[in-house]
Protein backbone atom coordinates (compact mmCIF):
# COMPACT_ATOMS: atom_id res chain seq x y z
CA UNK A 1 0.00 0.00 0.00
CA UNK A 2 1.57 3.32 -1.25
CA UNK A 3 1.15 5.78 1.84
CA UNK A 4 3.07 8.74 0.18
CA UNK A 5 -0.40 9.53 -1.18
CA UNK A 6 -0.63 13.40 -2.51
CA UNK A 7 -2.72 15.36 -1.13
CA UNK A 8 -4.94 15.84 -4.38
CA UNK A 9 -5.28 11.70 -4.09
CA UNK A 10 -7.04 11.69 -0.35
CA UNK A 11 -9.23 14.79 -1.85
CA UNK A 12 -10.50 12.48 -4.65
CA UNK A 13 -10.37 9.68 -2.39
CA UNK A 14 -12.44 11.33 0.47
CA UNK A 15 -14.65 13.13 -2.59
CA UNK A 16 -15.64 9.88 -4.12
CA UNK A 17 -16.43 8.22 -0.45
CA UNK A 18 -18.99 11.63 0.25
CA UNK A 19 -20.22 11.11 -3.19
CA UNK A 20 -21.26 7.34 -2.91
CA UNK A 21 -22.36 7.66 0.83
CA UNK A 22 -24.93 10.16 -0.76
CA UNK A 23 -26.06 8.09 -3.07
CA UNK A 24 -26.31 5.30 -0.88
CA UNK A 25 -28.15 8.01 1.46
CA UNK A 26 -30.60 8.93 -1.60
CA UNK A 27 -31.38 4.94 -1.95
CA UNK A 28 -31.83 4.15 1.67
CA UNK A 29 -34.64 6.80 1.99
CA UNK A 30 -36.12 5.22 -1.03
CA UNK A 31 -35.75 1.56 0.67
CA UNK A 32 -33.16 0.24 -1.20
CA UNK A 33 -29.59 -0.94 0.41
CA UNK A 34 -27.56 -2.64 -2.55
CA UNK A 35 -26.23 -5.44 -0.53
CA UNK A 36 -24.40 -3.55 2.49
CA UNK A 37 -25.39 -3.21 5.58
CA UNK A 38 -26.98 0.96 5.67
CA UNK A 39 -27.70 3.01 9.06
CA UNK A 40 -28.84 6.18 8.81
CA UNK A 41 -29.62 8.83 11.57
CA UNK A 42 -30.73 12.17 10.61
CA UNK A 43 -28.43 13.05 7.93
CA UNK A 44 -25.50 10.89 9.10
CA UNK A 45 -24.80 7.42 7.44
CA UNK A 46 -23.23 4.58 7.62
CA UNK A 47 -22.48 1.92 5.27
CA UNK A 48 -20.60 -0.95 6.85
CA UNK A 49 -17.64 0.71 8.74
CA UNK A 50 -17.72 3.75 6.92
CA UNK A 51 -19.10 7.27 7.85
CA UNK A 52 -20.53 10.29 6.78
CA UNK A 53 -21.74 12.53 9.41
CA UNK A 54 -24.02 16.08 9.29
CA UNK A 55 -20.72 18.23 9.39
CA UNK A 56 -19.01 16.69 6.48
CA UNK A 57 -16.54 14.49 7.95
CA UNK A 58 -16.01 11.00 6.45
CA UNK A 59 -14.30 8.41 8.47
CA UNK A 60 -13.72 4.95 8.89
CA UNK A 61 -15.19 3.61 12.37
CA UNK A 62 -13.82 1.52 14.81
CA UNK A 63 -16.13 -0.67 17.65
CA UNK A 64 -14.50 -2.08 20.61
CA UNK A 65 -17.38 -2.92 23.77
CA UNK A 66 -19.85 -0.94 22.06
CA UNK A 67 -17.57 2.34 21.27
CA UNK A 68 -16.65 3.55 18.74
CA UNK A 69 -14.06 5.55 17.27
CA UNK A 70 -13.96 7.36 14.31
CA UNK A 71 -10.94 7.58 12.31
CA UNK A 72 -10.87 10.47 9.44
CA UNK A 73 -10.91 8.74 6.09
CA UNK A 74 -7.74 10.83 4.61
CA UNK A 75 -5.93 9.85 7.87
CA UNK A 76 -7.25 5.84 8.06
CA UNK A 77 -4.73 4.14 5.66
CA UNK A 78 -1.64 5.88 7.26
CA UNK A 79 -2.59 4.80 11.11
CA UNK A 80 -2.71 1.83 12.46
CA UNK A 81 -5.61 1.15 15.26
CA UNK A 82 -5.54 -1.31 17.62
CA UNK A 83 -8.62 -2.88 19.09
CA UNK A 84 -7.61 -4.95 21.86
CA UNK A 85 -9.93 -7.33 23.18
CA UNK A 86 -10.75 -7.86 26.49
CA UNK A 87 -7.74 -5.63 27.68
CA UNK A 88 -6.71 -6.25 31.13
CA UNK A 89 -5.34 -2.52 31.71
CA UNK A 90 -8.62 -1.86 29.70
CA UNK A 91 -7.40 0.02 26.43
CA UNK A 92 -10.00 0.22 23.81
CA UNK A 93 -8.25 1.72 21.02
CA UNK A 94 -4.59 2.24 20.26
CA UNK A 95 -3.59 4.66 17.45
CA UNK A 96 -0.09 5.00 15.44
CA UNK A 97 1.27 6.19 12.63
CA UNK A 98 2.28 3.21 10.08
CA UNK A 99 4.97 5.29 8.62
CA UNK A 100 7.27 5.40 11.66
CA UNK A 101 6.64 1.68 12.83
CA UNK A 102 7.84 0.45 9.54
CA UNK A 103 10.80 3.05 9.40
CA UNK A 104 11.44 1.99 13.29
CA UNK A 105 11.67 -1.68 11.46
CA UNK A 106 13.94 -1.16 9.22
CA UNK A 107 16.57 0.43 11.43
CA UNK A 108 16.29 -2.26 13.85
CA UNK A 109 15.08 -0.27 16.57
CA UNK A 110 12.51 -1.07 19.16
CA UNK A 111 8.78 -1.03 17.34
CA UNK A 112 7.04 -0.43 20.66
CA UNK A 113 5.71 3.05 20.67
CA UNK A 114 6.77 4.16 17.63
CA UNK A 115 4.78 6.63 15.50
CA UNK A 116 1.92 6.30 18.63
CA UNK A 117 -0.32 9.67 18.71
CA UNK A 118 -3.24 8.10 21.67
CA UNK A 119 -4.95 5.78 23.31
CA UNK A 120 -8.51 5.51 24.83
CA UNK A 121 -8.99 3.49 27.75
CA UNK A 122 -11.89 2.36 30.72
CA UNK A 123 -11.22 2.73 34.39
CA UNK A 124 -13.17 2.18 37.45
CA UNK A 125 -13.72 4.20 40.16
CA UNK A 126 -10.99 2.54 42.09
CA UNK A 127 -8.36 2.78 39.48
CA UNK A 128 -9.29 6.25 38.94
CA UNK A 129 -8.29 7.26 42.49
CA UNK A 130 -5.10 5.23 42.29
CA UNK A 131 -4.23 7.65 38.75
CA UNK A 132 -5.29 10.84 41.15
CA UNK A 133 -3.40 9.73 44.06
CA UNK A 134 -0.07 9.48 41.50
CA UNK A 135 2.14 12.48 41.75
CA UNK A 136 2.84 12.18 38.08
CA UNK A 137 -0.36 12.32 35.56
CA UNK A 138 1.79 13.31 32.85
CA UNK A 139 0.06 11.99 29.56
CA UNK A 140 -3.15 11.12 31.05
CA UNK A 141 -6.41 12.91 30.80
CA UNK A 142 -9.28 11.51 32.18
CA UNK A 143 -12.33 13.25 29.99
CA UNK A 144 -15.28 11.07 29.85
CA UNK A 145 -18.03 9.18 32.35
CA UNK A 146 -20.89 6.59 31.74
CA UNK A 147 -23.53 5.82 33.90
CA UNK A 148 -22.13 2.99 35.69
CA UNK A 149 -18.99 4.83 37.24
CA UNK A 150 -16.40 4.04 34.91
CA UNK A 151 -14.17 6.88 33.62
CA UNK A 152 -12.54 7.32 29.77
CA UNK A 153 -8.50 8.22 29.75
CA UNK A 154 -7.01 10.01 26.94
CA UNK A 155 -3.39 8.68 26.56
CA UNK A 156 -0.69 10.79 24.60
CA UNK A 157 2.81 10.43 24.35
CA UNK A 158 5.22 13.21 26.49
CA UNK A 159 8.01 12.51 23.63
CA UNK A 160 8.38 12.66 20.25
CA UNK A 161 7.43 9.38 18.63
CA UNK A 162 8.41 10.33 15.38
CA UNK A 163 10.43 7.95 13.16
CA UNK A 164 12.02 8.34 9.79
CA UNK A 165 14.89 6.58 7.81
CA UNK A 166 16.78 9.84 6.61
CA UNK A 167 16.70 13.18 8.08
CA UNK A 168 15.57 14.27 4.52
CA UNK A 169 12.37 12.04 4.82
CA UNK A 170 12.06 13.91 8.69
CA UNK A 171 11.79 16.85 7.18
CA UNK A 172 9.60 16.03 3.78
CA UNK A 173 6.89 14.09 6.39
CA UNK A 174 7.15 16.92 9.59
CA UNK A 175 4.17 18.97 8.18
CA UNK A 176 1.97 15.68 8.14
CA UNK A 177 3.04 14.15 11.35
CA UNK A 178 1.99 17.95 13.20
CA UNK A 179 -1.08 17.63 11.31
CA UNK A 180 -2.06 14.29 12.37
CA UNK A 181 -0.68 15.31 15.97
CA UNK A 182 -2.98 18.01 15.86
CA UNK A 183 -5.83 16.01 14.85
CA UNK A 184 -5.35 13.67 17.72
CA UNK A 185 -4.81 16.05 20.69
CA UNK A 186 -7.44 18.96 19.39
CA UNK A 187 -10.68 16.62 17.85
CA UNK A 188 -10.19 12.84 19.22
CA UNK A 189 -12.11 13.53 22.55
CA UNK A 190 -14.53 15.66 21.08
CA UNK A 191 -15.00 13.17 18.51
CA UNK A 192 -15.35 10.05 20.46
CA UNK A 193 -17.98 11.94 22.47
CA UNK A 194 -20.18 12.68 19.72
CA UNK A 195 -20.04 8.77 18.66
CA UNK A 196 -20.83 7.96 21.62
CA UNK A 197 -23.63 9.31 23.58
CA UNK A 198 -24.07 7.45 26.51
CA UNK A 199 -20.83 9.11 28.13
CA UNK A 200 -21.15 12.40 30.00
CA UNK A 201 -18.08 14.99 29.28
CA UNK A 202 -15.99 14.83 32.98
CA UNK A 203 -12.74 16.33 32.62
CA UNK A 204 -10.54 16.01 35.70
CA UNK A 205 -6.93 18.19 35.60
CA UNK A 206 -3.86 16.59 36.22
CA UNK A 207 -2.00 20.07 37.63
CA UNK A 208 -0.49 19.41 40.95
CA UNK A 209 -3.64 21.48 42.66
CA UNK A 210 -5.79 18.79 41.07
CA UNK A 211 -3.74 15.97 42.42
CA UNK A 212 -3.40 17.66 45.89
CA UNK A 213 -7.47 17.78 45.85
CA UNK A 214 -7.93 14.23 45.15
CA UNK A 215 -5.49 13.36 47.96
CA UNK A 216 -7.88 15.41 49.98
CA UNK A 217 -10.93 13.38 48.34
CA UNK A 218 -9.25 9.88 48.74
CA UNK A 219 -6.84 9.71 51.43
CA UNK A 220 -8.12 9.06 54.86
CA UNK A 221 -5.96 10.98 57.35
CA UNK A 222 -4.15 13.42 54.94
CA UNK A 223 -3.27 15.95 56.83
CA UNK A 224 -3.51 20.08 55.81
CA UNK A 225 -4.12 23.37 57.17
CA UNK A 226 -6.08 26.42 56.39
CA UNK A 227 -5.46 29.74 57.50
CA UNK A 228 -6.07 32.79 56.20
CA UNK A 229 -3.69 36.53 56.04
CA UNK A 230 -5.72 37.11 59.12
CA UNK A 231 -5.32 34.31 61.46
CA UNK A 232 -3.64 31.76 62.29
CA UNK A 233 -3.71 28.37 60.63
CA UNK A 234 -6.02 24.79 61.67
CA UNK A 235 -4.67 21.81 61.84
CA UNK A 236 -7.01 19.16 60.25
CA UNK A 237 -6.96 15.80 58.45
CA UNK A 238 -10.05 14.25 56.46
CA UNK A 239 -10.79 11.48 59.17
CA UNK A 240 -11.45 14.42 61.56
CA UNK A 241 -13.25 16.99 60.01
CA UNK A 242 -15.40 15.84 56.68
CA UNK A 243 -14.41 18.16 53.50
CA UNK A 244 -16.11 16.30 51.06
CA UNK A 245 -18.49 19.39 50.58
CA UNK A 246 -15.88 21.62 49.49
CA UNK A 247 -13.22 19.77 47.99
CA UNK A 248 -16.15 18.51 45.32
CA UNK A 249 -17.01 22.08 44.91
CA UNK A 250 -13.63 22.85 43.79
CA UNK A 251 -13.43 19.41 41.81
CA UNK A 252 -16.71 19.17 40.05
CA UNK A 253 -16.71 21.31 36.42
CA UNK A 254 -13.99 22.78 37.06
CA UNK A 255 -10.67 23.40 35.05
CA UNK A 256 -7.13 24.72 36.68
CA UNK A 257 -4.86 26.22 33.90
CA UNK A 258 -1.47 27.93 34.13
CA UNK A 259 -1.92 31.81 33.81
CA UNK A 260 1.13 34.21 33.27
CA UNK A 261 1.65 37.52 35.18
CA UNK A 262 2.23 38.63 38.93
CA UNK A 263 -0.12 37.23 41.84
CA UNK A 264 -2.42 40.11 43.20
CA UNK A 265 -1.39 41.99 45.83
CA UNK A 266 -4.20 41.18 48.87
CA UNK A 267 -5.48 38.78 51.63
CA UNK A 268 -6.16 35.36 50.39
CA UNK A 269 -6.95 31.70 52.16
CA UNK A 270 -4.49 29.15 52.16
CA UNK A 271 -4.71 25.57 52.00
CA UNK A 272 -1.61 24.15 53.14
CA UNK A 273 0.45 20.73 53.18
CA UNK A 274 3.43 21.70 55.59
CA UNK A 275 5.06 18.01 55.17
CA UNK A 276 5.34 18.63 51.46
CA UNK A 277 6.60 22.27 52.20
CA UNK A 278 3.49 23.13 49.27
CA UNK A 279 0.20 25.75 49.77
CA UNK A 280 -2.35 26.86 47.94
CA UNK A 281 -3.41 31.15 48.58
CA UNK A 282 -6.73 31.20 46.79
CA UNK A 283 -7.10 35.20 46.53
CA UNK A 284 -9.68 37.07 47.66
CA UNK A 285 -9.93 40.56 46.06
CA UNK A 286 -12.77 41.58 44.02
CA UNK A 287 -12.18 40.25 40.51
CA UNK A 288 -9.54 37.93 41.32
CA UNK A 289 -11.33 35.38 43.43
CA UNK A 290 -10.09 32.51 40.68
CA UNK A 291 -6.70 33.08 41.11
CA UNK A 292 -4.62 30.53 43.22
CA UNK A 293 -0.86 30.69 43.57
CA UNK A 294 0.97 27.57 44.01
CA UNK A 295 3.92 27.70 46.32
CA UNK A 296 6.08 25.09 46.77
CA UNK A 297 7.97 26.93 50.26
CA UNK A 298 11.48 24.19 50.12
CA UNK A 299 12.71 25.37 46.61
CA UNK A 300 11.19 29.02 46.33
CA UNK A 301 8.93 27.78 42.87
CA UNK A 302 6.09 29.55 42.31
CA UNK A 303 3.10 29.35 39.63
CA UNK A 304 -0.35 31.02 39.60
CA UNK A 305 -3.67 29.20 38.19
CA UNK A 306 -6.67 30.98 36.95
CA UNK A 307 -9.41 28.59 38.00
CA UNK A 308 -12.29 28.01 35.59
CA UNK A 309 -16.05 26.65 37.00
CA UNK A 310 -18.81 25.42 34.46
CA UNK A 311 -21.01 27.19 37.17
CA UNK A 312 -20.13 30.62 36.15
CA UNK A 313 -21.00 32.06 40.09
CA UNK A 314 -18.89 29.72 41.87
CA UNK A 315 -15.50 31.66 43.19
CA UNK A 316 -12.59 29.92 44.34
CA UNK A 317 -12.04 31.51 47.37
CA UNK A 318 -14.75 31.71 48.84
CA UNK A 319 -15.54 28.15 49.02
CA UNK A 320 -12.27 27.78 51.03
CA UNK A 321 -13.54 30.84 53.00
CA UNK A 322 -16.66 28.49 53.89
CA UNK A 323 -14.43 25.47 54.47
CA UNK A 324 -12.35 27.68 57.09
CA UNK A 325 -14.67 28.72 58.99
CA UNK A 326 -16.87 25.49 58.89
CA UNK A 327 -13.61 23.83 59.60
CA UNK A 328 -12.78 25.82 62.85
CA UNK A 329 -16.46 25.23 64.08
CA UNK A 330 -16.06 21.53 63.68
CA UNK A 331 -12.19 21.50 65.04
CA UNK A 332 -11.30 19.83 68.78
CA UNK A 333 -10.78 22.38 71.74
CA UNK A 334 -8.38 25.05 71.38
CA UNK A 335 -8.78 25.81 67.28
CA UNK A 336 -11.23 28.79 68.20
CA UNK A 337 -8.49 30.83 69.28
CA UNK A 338 -7.14 31.38 65.59
CA UNK A 339 -10.42 32.36 64.84
CA UNK A 340 -11.22 34.79 67.24
CA UNK A 341 -15.05 33.76 67.66
CA UNK A 342 -17.26 31.26 65.27
CA UNK A 343 -15.35 28.31 65.99
CA UNK A 344 -15.86 25.71 68.71
CA UNK A 345 -17.87 27.14 71.89
CA UNK A 346 -14.94 28.18 73.69
CA UNK A 347 -16.92 27.06 76.43
CA UNK A 348 -16.34 24.19 79.46
CA UNK A 349 -18.12 21.95 81.99
CA UNK A 350 -21.39 22.48 79.63
CA UNK A 351 -21.90 26.31 79.42
CA UNK A 352 -23.96 27.29 76.72
CA UNK A 353 -24.18 30.84 74.74
CA UNK A 354 -27.08 32.50 75.41
CA UNK A 355 -29.26 33.37 72.12
CA UNK A 356 -29.06 36.97 72.99
CA UNK A 357 -26.96 39.30 75.49
CA UNK A 358 -29.68 40.78 76.95
CA UNK A 359 -30.17 40.46 80.41
CA UNK A 360 -33.39 38.04 81.03
CA UNK A 361 -35.63 38.48 84.00
CA UNK A 362 -34.53 35.06 85.39
CA UNK A 363 -30.85 36.25 84.76
CA UNK A 364 -31.51 39.82 86.51
CA UNK A 365 -33.18 38.13 89.70
CA UNK A 366 -30.84 35.56 90.15
CA UNK A 367 -28.24 38.52 90.37
CA UNK A 368 -30.04 40.51 92.60
CA UNK A 369 -30.49 37.99 94.82
CA UNK A 370 -26.83 36.87 95.10
CA UNK A 371 -25.82 40.16 95.36
CA UNK A 372 -28.18 41.68 97.78
CA UNK A 373 -26.11 42.89 101.01
CA UNK A 374 -23.01 43.31 99.03
CA UNK A 375 -20.72 46.26 99.77
CA UNK A 376 -17.68 47.81 98.71
CA UNK A 377 -18.19 47.64 95.11
CA UNK A 378 -21.50 48.29 92.87
CA UNK A 379 -22.51 46.17 90.04
CA UNK A 380 -24.49 47.15 87.12
CA UNK A 381 -25.72 44.36 84.58
CA UNK A 382 -24.83 44.79 81.32
CA UNK A 383 -25.34 41.45 79.50
CA UNK A 384 -25.92 37.58 80.58
CA UNK A 385 -23.47 35.99 77.96
CA UNK A 386 -24.01 32.10 78.99
CA UNK A 387 -25.87 30.15 81.06
CA UNK A 388 -24.77 26.52 82.72
CA UNK A 389 -27.61 24.31 83.45
CA UNK A 390 -26.92 22.02 86.65
CA UNK A 391 -29.15 20.93 89.60
CA UNK A 392 -30.50 24.81 88.89
CA UNK A 393 -29.14 27.29 87.12
CA UNK A 394 -25.34 29.16 87.23
CA UNK A 395 -25.57 32.72 84.80
CA UNK A 396 -22.21 34.07 84.04
CA UNK A 397 -23.16 38.20 83.99
CA UNK A 398 -21.11 40.71 82.00
CA UNK A 399 -21.22 43.94 84.27
CA UNK A 400 -20.26 47.70 84.91
CA UNK A 401 -18.16 47.81 88.11
CA UNK A 402 -16.98 50.40 90.64
CA UNK A 403 -15.40 50.65 94.15
CA UNK A 404 -17.54 52.63 96.29
CA UNK A 405 -14.67 55.33 97.29
CA UNK A 406 -14.48 58.75 95.31
CA UNK A 407 -12.95 59.21 92.20
CA UNK A 408 -12.63 55.09 91.89
CA UNK A 409 -12.11 54.25 87.85
CA UNK A 410 -14.85 52.00 86.60
CA UNK A 411 -14.14 48.94 85.15
CA UNK A 412 -15.88 45.35 83.39
CA UNK A 413 -16.38 42.21 85.02
CA UNK A 414 -17.76 38.69 84.61
CA UNK A 415 -19.90 38.13 87.38
CA UNK A 416 -20.91 34.05 87.90
CA UNK A 417 -24.17 33.51 89.93
CA UNK A 418 -25.81 30.36 91.12
CA UNK A 419 -29.30 29.78 91.33
CA UNK A 420 -30.49 26.99 92.60
CA UNK A 421 -34.15 24.41 92.05
CA UNK A 422 -35.44 26.41 95.43
CA UNK A 423 -35.06 30.32 94.04
CA UNK A 424 -32.16 30.90 96.19
CA UNK A 425 -29.12 32.55 94.32
CA UNK A 426 -25.53 33.12 95.48
CA UNK A 427 -22.55 34.79 94.35
CA UNK A 428 -19.62 32.58 93.14
CA UNK A 429 -16.83 34.58 91.74
CA UNK A 430 -16.17 37.70 89.86
CA UNK A 431 -13.37 37.76 86.84
CA UNK A 432 -12.17 41.26 85.75
CA UNK A 433 -11.92 42.22 82.05
CA UNK A 434 -8.78 45.13 82.20
CA UNK A 435 -9.68 47.69 79.53
CA UNK A 436 -7.27 45.98 77.20
CA UNK A 437 -9.43 42.48 77.43
CA UNK A 438 -6.85 40.90 79.33
CA UNK A 439 -8.53 38.56 81.98
CA UNK A 440 -7.22 39.00 85.64
CA UNK A 441 -9.13 36.64 87.61
CA UNK A 442 -7.64 38.19 91.18
CA UNK A 443 -8.22 41.85 90.37
CA UNK A 444 -11.29 43.15 91.74
CA UNK A 445 -10.07 46.79 91.07
CA UNK A 446 -9.23 47.06 87.65
CA UNK A 447 -9.71 50.08 86.37
CA UNK A 448 -6.09 51.44 86.54
CA UNK A 449 -4.61 52.60 82.91
CA UNK A 450 -2.53 49.86 81.37
CA UNK A 451 -0.76 50.96 78.37
CA UNK A 452 -2.25 53.63 77.74
CA UNK A 453 -5.76 51.61 77.75
CA UNK A 454 -8.45 53.15 80.33
CA UNK A 455 -11.97 51.66 80.82
CA UNK A 456 -14.39 53.07 77.82
CA UNK A 457 -17.27 54.52 79.69
CA UNK A 458 -18.37 56.64 76.17
CA UNK A 459 -19.61 53.74 73.43
CA UNK A 460 -20.37 55.09 70.42
CA UNK A 461 -17.34 55.74 68.56
CA UNK A 462 -15.80 52.54 69.43
CA UNK A 463 -19.12 50.68 68.21
CA UNK A 464 -19.06 52.71 65.15
CA UNK A 465 -14.84 51.96 64.48
CA UNK A 466 -15.84 48.30 65.40
CA UNK A 467 -18.83 48.52 62.32
CA UNK A 468 -16.46 49.71 60.00
CA UNK A 469 -13.80 47.15 60.20
CA UNK A 470 -16.04 44.60 60.32
CA UNK A 471 -17.97 45.09 57.18
CA UNK A 472 -15.45 43.03 54.81
CA UNK A 473 -15.40 40.36 57.15
CA UNK A 474 -17.04 36.80 55.70
CA UNK A 475 -17.87 33.33 56.95
CA UNK A 476 -18.81 34.74 61.00
CA UNK A 477 -21.41 37.16 62.28
CA UNK A 478 -19.76 39.63 64.83
CA UNK A 479 -22.19 41.23 67.46
CA UNK A 480 -20.73 43.68 69.75
CA UNK A 481 -21.83 43.57 73.29
CA UNK A 482 -19.75 46.30 74.62
CA UNK A 483 -16.28 48.32 74.18
CA UNK A 484 -14.73 47.84 77.11
CA UNK A 485 -11.57 50.07 76.90
CA UNK A 486 -9.33 52.56 74.35
CA UNK A 487 -6.11 53.84 73.68
CA UNK A 488 -4.66 57.00 72.60
CA UNK A 489 -2.29 56.48 69.68
CA UNK A 490 -1.98 57.98 66.41
CA UNK A 491 -5.50 57.53 66.10
CA UNK A 492 -7.27 54.89 68.31
CA UNK A 493 -7.29 51.55 69.56
CA UNK A 494 -10.91 49.74 70.76
CA UNK A 495 -11.19 46.88 72.66
CA UNK A 496 -15.18 45.44 72.00
CA UNK A 497 -16.69 42.44 73.27
CA UNK A 498 -18.58 40.74 70.69
CA UNK A 499 -20.59 37.63 70.28
CA UNK A 500 -19.64 35.40 66.88
CA UNK A 501 -21.23 32.54 65.25
CA UNK A 502 -19.38 30.90 62.43
CA UNK A 503 -21.78 30.77 58.83
CA UNK A 504 -22.02 27.09 58.78
CA UNK A 505 -24.58 24.77 59.69
CA UNK A 506 -24.95 23.52 63.44
CA UNK A 507 -22.04 26.25 64.06
CA UNK A 508 -22.38 27.50 68.02
CA UNK A 509 -21.88 30.69 69.07
CA UNK A 510 -19.19 31.87 71.38
CA UNK A 511 -17.64 35.46 72.72
CA UNK A 512 -14.38 37.03 71.66
CA UNK A 513 -12.92 40.41 72.46
CA UNK A 514 -11.60 42.04 69.28
CA UNK A 515 -9.10 45.05 69.10
CA UNK A 516 -9.95 47.74 66.58
CA UNK A 517 -7.56 50.75 65.06
CA UNK A 518 -9.20 53.91 63.57
CA UNK A 519 -6.53 56.25 62.16
CA UNK A 520 -6.57 59.96 62.50
CA UNK A 521 -8.80 59.53 58.66
CA UNK A 522 -11.72 57.53 60.36
CA UNK A 523 -10.23 54.25 58.60
CA UNK A 524 -11.07 51.47 60.85
CA UNK A 525 -9.70 47.77 60.63
CA UNK A 526 -9.62 44.63 63.05
CA UNK A 527 -5.64 43.88 63.93
CA UNK A 528 -6.58 41.17 66.58
CA UNK A 529 -9.17 38.61 68.41
CA UNK A 530 -8.80 36.83 71.25
CA UNK A 531 -11.56 34.19 72.63
CA UNK A 532 -12.83 34.73 75.62
CA UNK A 533 -13.33 31.48 77.71
CA UNK A 534 -16.31 32.30 79.61
CA UNK A 535 -16.21 28.78 81.66
CA UNK A 536 -12.95 28.48 82.94
CA UNK A 537 -12.98 30.36 85.92
CA UNK A 538 -15.18 28.33 87.89
CA UNK A 539 -14.01 25.46 89.78
CA UNK A 540 -16.24 22.42 90.41
CA UNK A 541 -16.99 23.26 94.10
CA UNK A 542 -17.21 26.66 93.52
CA UNK A 543 -19.96 26.27 90.88
CA UNK A 544 -21.93 25.39 94.08
CA UNK A 545 -20.51 21.52 93.53
CA UNK A 546 -23.76 22.11 91.92
CA UNK A 547 -25.22 18.82 90.90
CA UNK A 548 -25.72 18.44 95.23
CA UNK A 549 -26.72 22.15 95.74
CA UNK A 550 -30.39 22.21 97.52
Amino acid sequence: MNLKKTRNQKRKALLALSLMLAMVLSLAACGASGGSTVSVSGESVTVDDLALRPDGEAGKLYENAGLKLLVPLEYDEMLQTEVPEESSDGMLFRVSEKASIEAAKAQGMETEGAGWLFSIGKIDEAAMRDLMLNTDLSGTEIFAKDAYGDYYVYYHPTDVRFVRESNEAMAEDQELWTELNGWAWKKVRESFLAENPQLMPHPVGSTVLDLYLARLAYTPGARYTLSTTEYGPVELNTEEFDAAEFVDRLRTGARYEMTDGEAPDGEYVVLSFPEDGLRFDFFRMEGKENIIREVHEDIGYEALYQATFEDADTKASEVLQEWYYAAVGAAPDGTAANLGGGGSSGLMGGWQVTDSPRMTEEAAAAFEKALEGLVGVSYEPLACLATQPVSGTNYAIFCRAQVVYPNAEPYYALVYVYENLQGDAELLNVVSLRPDGEVDENARAAGQQLGGWAAAEEQDAGLAAFQKASESLLGVNYTPVYVLGRQLVSGTNYCVLCRAEAVAPEAEATYTLATVYEDLSGNAKITGFRDLDIGLPIAADEAGDADSAE
